[in-house]
């Protein structure tokens, strides 16, 4: 990341602040005719500059931070448990902010393998830790090289494989043996690679040639955008897609293995750390401020009133429930939270794509509008 480019990009949170001002300015002054409803220009720009941007600055930083933790701590590896912990909180942080990006399946995350090469996943197979152990076991201290890791499977890249090493009760990366600093040598290089994987996320959207400003500046000369309503269409497919990702790779999961006779174990992402509840509950924290960004609200049928109350009611039950399944004392009150996430990641859905959707002249394809 150059430093213009991180200019950029603070520039770019600023003006979402002195834009986000302006539209609560204008829906103050706005009469009884309801809520502004917005352009799809305008719709697109809020929901980029003010949620998708700032957030990726956010993964990038927070990478930022864990690569200097670890190539501290493997400098001169601690055995105090403070020091480890900086490292357990970098990483927490990194999969919070990770979160609130990996739903959107457009632009720069997903060219070149990147959302892959940041967190392979799922992984029924556990594809991960094969590969990565099998690495290891052979110290090849040519995979410690900056760049390097790009080479190999995408499973050994990311936030999966270095999990693995952070938060291995067997052989700790903070040992004095050869293995334990070849584990904390490959554990860094790791880091810087999800480091330089989230800054190219960053510079592809922010770029002058970037993906804001196709998204921004659509027409018969844009490669992918020939106008506003494609790039609002892009917008709500996301919000939508992020729903059934949520869905079908961490609610849906949950719930089959605790209705089966008798209960299944069913393997979570960030399991190992402790952090599957916080990961999911973050993912349905950013779709919702996501969702909210698009102004989407302000276009709920004038005969269907009850939706302006059902859908922010929905989002934040979704949430609540998500940060606390595992707390959950008992097999019935955790079926019972599932069963109500699966509803309102349903209802969010239908709403969403069969009714405000169209009412923004939003036309959606049939995978949209049916999960398919």
């Amino acid at each position: 990341m150059t430093h213009g480019a991180r200019h950029l990009g603070a520039a770019l949170i600023a003006a979402a602040f002195l834009a986000s001002v302006a539209s609560v300015a204008r829906a103050v002054d706005a009469t009884a005719a309801g809520a502004v409803r917005k352009t799809h220009a305008e719709m697109v720009q809020s929901a980029i500059d003010g949620h998708i941007i700032p957030r990726i600055s956010q993964l990038h930083d927070a990478t930022a931070h864990l690569k200097e933790d670890l190539k501290t701590f493997c400098a001169a590896p601690a055995s105090d448990a403070g020091a480890k912990a900086k490292i357990e909180h970098s990483f927490e942080r990194t999969i919070a902010a990770w979160g609130d990006i990996d739903f959107l399946r457009f632009g720069p995350i997903t060219e070149a393998n990147r959302l892959e090469r940041f967190f392979f996943w799922p992984d029924p197979r556990g594809t991960t830790q094969r590969q990565l152990q099998a690495l290891l076991a052979k110290r090849d201290a040519a995979l410690l090289e900056p760049g390097a890791l790009r080479g190999q499977s995408a499973a050994v890249q990311g936030l999966g494989a270095l999990e693995f090493l952070v938060y291995s009760d067997t052989k700790p990366i903070g040992g004095a043996d050869d293995e334990a600093r070849y584990r904390c040598a490959f554990a860094s290089a790791i880091a810087a690679n999800l480091e330089g994987l989230a800054g190219e996320i960053e510079t592809g959207w922010i770029a002058p040639a970037g993906w804001r400003a196709k998204m921004l500046a659509p027409g018969s000369d844009n490669p992918v955008y020939k106008d506003a309503s494609e790039t609002a269409r892009e917008v709500v497919k996301a919000l939508l897609t992020g729903l059934q990702i949520t869905q079908d790779r961490n609610a849906l999961p949950r719930l089959q293995a605790a209705l089966a006779t008798p209960p299944k174990n069913v393997r979570l992402a960030f399991e190992r750390s402790g952090m599957s509840d916080r990961y999911l509950g973050q993912q349905l924290a950013s779709i919702s401020a996501y969702f909210d960004a698009t102004g989407l609200l302000a276009f709920v049928p004038a005969d269907k009133p009850w939706m302006k109350a059902f859908i922010p009611r929905a989002f934040e039950t979704l949430v609540a429930d998500a940060r606390l399944l595992s707390r959950a004392d008992k097999d019935d009150e955790k079926i019972t939270r599932l069963r109500k996430m699966r509803f309102s990641i349903n209802g969010l859905r239908q709403i969403i794509a069969r009714e405000l959707a169209p009412a923004a002249d939003i036309i959606l394809g049939f995978n949209e509008l049916d999960g398919d």
